[in-house]
């Protein structure tokens, strides 16, 4: 900020055609950050929920790949005997 911080707002008279205060055209060009932030928090949950699954489909794959080798090889052992 360039000026001094007012606690509360100028009081104006109030009459038709008075410049508004310039603070609001602050506000206003604040808006447009948060555009690039909603995009950006999106795409980082997206991101976060692409590792969640991906990793939960490696970890269910290689559960399935062992059980899968447990039992052939417990069928091994079993004509073994």
């Amino acid at each position: 900020m360039t000026g001094p911080v007012r606690l509360h707002p100028r009081h104006r008279s109030g009459a038709p055609g008075a410049v508004p205060n310039p603070d609001n055209w602050r506000v206003l060009f604040l808006i447009g950050e948060w555009i690039p932030a909603w995009f950006y928090m999106s795409l980082a949950f997206l991101v976060a929920t692409v590792g969640v699954v991906g990793l939960g489909w490696w970890v269910m794959r290689a559960d399935h790949l062992n059980r899968r080798f447990e039992d052939a090889s417990s069928d091994e052992a079993a004509a073994d005997l």
